[in-house]
């Protein structure tokens, strides 16, 4: 993705995600509940190791990027640009321009954008290596993500794919996720984006 588009791209990807991040704050859901489906086709993406940039973003930066950039009903294409123009090393830390450095606190995603809960593992942990819990944490997620697609109740599914449909990656998770707490609140994408955040991009 090229960065003057950011502010577009991100505008019209949120708003046609299965999730929404509505005026009040809470997340809204755009299709019936249905039960976890089967991941037969399912195949986890190529881990990339995070990139981090301790200090280039402080908190009023990452409120100022999920007003201006993530959240529907305040998010502003022209308010986006002028905040990556801005703030180019905590935009870059936020959203890399260039995955192939590493991924940021956000990864895109068909039809939006995620928190890279796995990357914030990795970092907390100290394991960036493709066998690492935050890259096994990753491919369960993204393995609910993909039984979960279209569903109402995502959180529900969610548990409920992780325990049946994706138990094969969710056994390979690690049992020290403990020491990683903060990168795992599933509170909701902006709690979870800010907390993610400052451990990539925060004093």
């Amino acid at each position: 993705m090229r960065w003057p588009m950011l502010a577009i791209c991100l505008l019209s990807c949120v708003r046609s995600s299965k999730t929404q991040i509505k005026s009040g704050g809470a997340e809204a859901s755009t299709a019936a509940f249905c039960p976890a489906a089967t991941v037969d086709a399912f195949q986890p993406a190529a881990w990339i190791a995070p990139h981090s940039a301790k200090g280039v973003c402080s908190d009023v930066d990452l409120d100022d990027y999920l007003r201006d950039c993530l959240v529907e009903a305040t998010a502003i294409p022209i308010a986006c640009q002028q905040f990556v123009a801005n703030h180019a090393a905590c935009a870059n830390c936020l959203l890399p321009a260039d995955s192939t450095g590493g991924e940021g606190v956000l990864r895109n995603r068909a039809g939006g954008v995620e928190v890279n809960v796995g990357g914030c593992i990795a970092i907390v942990l100290g394991d960036s290596r493709p066998t690492g819990c935050g890259a096994r944490e990753q491919a369960a997620r993204d393995c609910a993500t993909f039984a979960c697609s279209g569903c109402t109740d995502a959180s529900g599914c969610a548990v409920q794919a992780r325990q049946n449909a994706c138990s094969e990656y969710q056994l390979r998770t690690c049992g020290e996720l403990a020491g990683a707490a903060p990168c795992a609140l599933d509170r909701g994408f902006a709690d979870d984006y800010r907390a993610v955040a400052k451990i990539f991009c925060g004093a």
